[in-house]
């Protein structure tokens, strides 16, 4: 059973046995717990290792850093709470470096321009903040974030009996159609305690905020799913900025047509009309709006191309170290010896990278970016080929002119659909890359793919669009 066949499967079984409809404390559990469940399945059947640490995981430092920022932050927006606006903004925390900045490159670029007033909440990332920042009216959202994470571990929810044997009944669903033994009871009662936590001190600030129109980044961010119910309970209209690769393999994109979540936003803003139908979304096709990518737009226009033989590859977590080995190997052989191999470590390996990637640092025609100084958007404009597995920069590559190379490791199938693509190519071996690295000679890849991808005058198009929302009576 393939990808695609296995989620196939996976929103048959849990519409045909009305998962989105089950109630636990009043509450709709299944589409807070799914994308959870889904991943473990993935995780048992593809056997892809688990990105990233849960709480209980990180080090003592991390979570004394955590709690001196819940303190601060609360004590700031307890003594300047935030005033009523037109636009509630959740922002992406994993924030990039800009010259002395640590910049959202999905929500920044539209608020510099903003002709709305504007609220900006930030959650934790790795239980702090990126900063020195530039984004105005920024308020972190620490002082209910925090205690939730951590209540599930010293409260119970009460769960009665009728509901204990409702989730014993999920539980055996998962084992019949995927073999996945799960204990159902804990998740649950995990998503209760923070929902209950967070629920009512984020609705109030909805309504002290009064927002005509809520913009997010990640829609299964469990915050941003919490905020979407309210939306509909308030009548706000919500809309979430793609920020990364939309496809037919994407749990967090992809539902049953008759599935509407209450968790899922009202609109979507996708890059370009190629991402319309990429996806089974759960809302109607006239809410899913092309509208661009502005802070990739002014990079492009912000970089001139240098043709030259390096060969950037971007490296992921899950599958970091099997591609490692292919780099390696295909960096040693002959033809391949006069080229520039630049790889890069995700963010999320930088701790690590020495240890897990030793023989690449040792090698003479790799140069390994473990850092966050480097613009990743400079080494695609001085690159002539890019290597990936399923990252969403490939796709940001591909508007620099990349000519593409996706190697099949566990993921890969997320561009299946790339496939037919002229310049953009699918391996299993550093033989077959050799071969396309040393006998193609055109330089960019064809202006026609980018512009399925990508719309232009994006700020223009996201803020008119906005406005329109804003403006709608519902």
């Amino acid at each position: 059973m393939n990808n695609l066949e296995l989620l196939d499967k996976f929103l048959i079984m849990e519409t045909q046995a009305n998962l989105f409809d089950i109630q636990i404390s009043r509450i709709k559990i299944w589409q807070f717990i799914r994308n959870e469940i889904y991943g473990e399945i993935l995780r048992k059947k593809f056997n892809i290792d688990k990105s990233g640490k849960s709480d209980k995981e990180a080090g003592f430092y991390l979570h004394l850093n955590g709690m001196i920022n819940f303190v601060l932050n609360s004590i700031k927006i307890l003594l300047k709470p935030p005033k009523q606006s037109e636009v509630l903004v959740f922002c992406h925390p994993r924030r990039k470096r800009e010259n002395s900045f640590y910049e959202d490159i999905y929500t920044d670029p539209l608020l510099r321009n903003f002709p709305f007033s504007f609220v900006v909440l930030e959650s934790f990332f790795k239980l702090s903040h990126l900063r020195p920042v530039q984004t105005k009216n920024l308020y972190y959202l620490d002082f209910i974030e925090y205690p939730s994470r951590f209540s599930s571990y010293i409260k119970r929810h009460k769960i009665n009996c009728k509901e204990k044997e409702i989730i014993k009944d999920i539980e055996s669903i998962l084992m019949k159609n995927f073999n996945l033994k799960v204990n159902l009871f804990n998740l649950v009662n995990k998503i209760l305690v923070r929902y209950s936590f967070i629920y009512p001190k984020l609705k109030s600030l909805f309504i002290r905020i009064r927002p005509k129109v809520v913009i997010e980044v990640v829609n299964y961010n469990f915050i941003s799913q919490i905020a979407n119910c309210i939306c509909k309970e308030l009548k706000i209209s919500s809309i979430e900025l793609q920020h990364g690769v939309m496809s037919n393999y994407h749990i967090g994109y992809n539902y049953s047509e008759i599935i509407k979540p209450e968790s899922f936003p009202n609109y979507i803003f996708v890059w370009g009309d190629y991402w319309k139908h990429n996806s089974r979304f759960p809302i109607h096709n006239n809410n899913i709006i092309s509208c661009g990518f502005p802070f990739l737009e002014n990079a492009v226009k912000k970089y001139s191309k240098d043709l030259s033989k390096k060969i950037i590859v971007l490296s992921q977590g899950p599958i970091g170290k099997k591609l490692s080995d292919i780099i390696f190997d295909l960096s040693r052989r002959d033809l391949m010896k006069e080229h520039t191999f630049i790889y890069k470590i995700h963010p999320a390996e930088k701790s690590i990278a020495k240890i897990k990637y030793k023989k690449l640092y040792s090698s003479k025609n790799i140069k390994v970016i473990d850092d966050d100084k480097t613009d990743l958007y400079e080494l695609f404009a001085e690159s002539e080929f890019q290597i990936g597995v399923h990252s969403t920069a490939i796709i940001e590559g591909i508007e620099f002119g990349l000519k593409t190379i996706i190697i099949k490791l566990p993921g890969w199938k997320y561009f299946k659909t790339f496939e037919d693509e002229e310049g953009i190519y699918f391996v299993q071996s550093p033989l077959e890359m050799e071969k396309i690295i040393s006998s193609r000679k055109d330089k960019i890849i064809s202006s026609k793919l980018t512009e399925k991808f990508w719309e232009r005058d994006s700020l223009n198009k996201i803020i008119n669009k906005i406005s329109t929302i804003a403006n709608h009576k519902k």
